[in-house]
């Protein structure tokens, strides 16, 4: 059977573009078909020549499954290939810095995910309304406690 004849694609092309205060750790990146991690001799990572573009990953789906890491059936069902990465924040971006990463497979629909960069030296916020309610109500049991152990003593000795 031939992939076109089964409407597969036989290359699949994952392009991704990262804002300039990110940089791609190339060695990170790991292509799982499934549940299986796909040895790197059946994509390529492309860095440069590639627009603006910050990587691009092309999985050939025909070598994959003639070296029995994808079936016949999971290429027909669309089994989910998953391409993961890191990416490290330069040391100048500043607190607040716009972020973001584009991807997309093949003529897909871009996807893109923005944030804000945390200023990591600030530590974050813990506790809230609550803290102040524990720390009152504990104040008030040893006063509690205190004023009993005073009234017992003062028993005693009128005893």
């Amino acid at each position: 059977m031939v992939y076109a004849e089964l409407g597969i694609t036989r290359l699949m092309v994952f392009h991704d573009t990262m804002s300039s205060n990110l940089t791609f750790k190339q060695d990170s990146l790991v292509v799982k078909i499934s549940d299986t991690t796909l040895s790197s001799d059946y994509y390529v990572i492309e860095t440069t020549g590639i627009g603006t573009e910050t990587f691009r990953v092309t999985v050939d789906l025909t070598r994959a499954f003639n070296g029995g890491y994808i079936t016949l059936d999971q290429l027909e069902k669309a089994a989910p290939i998953v391409v993961t990465y890191r990416a490290q924040l330069s040391a100048d971006a500043n607190d607040k810095d716009s972020i973001s990463n584009s991807a997309y497979v093949n003529d897909s629909a871009v996807d893109t995910v923005t944030g804000t960069v945390s200023d990591p030296e600030t530590p974050p916020a813990t506790g809230g309304m609550g803290a102040a309610l524990f720390t009152v109500g504990g104040v008030a049991l040893l006063a509690a406690a205190g004023a009993l152990y005073v009234v017992s003593r003062k028993k005693n000795e009128n005893a």
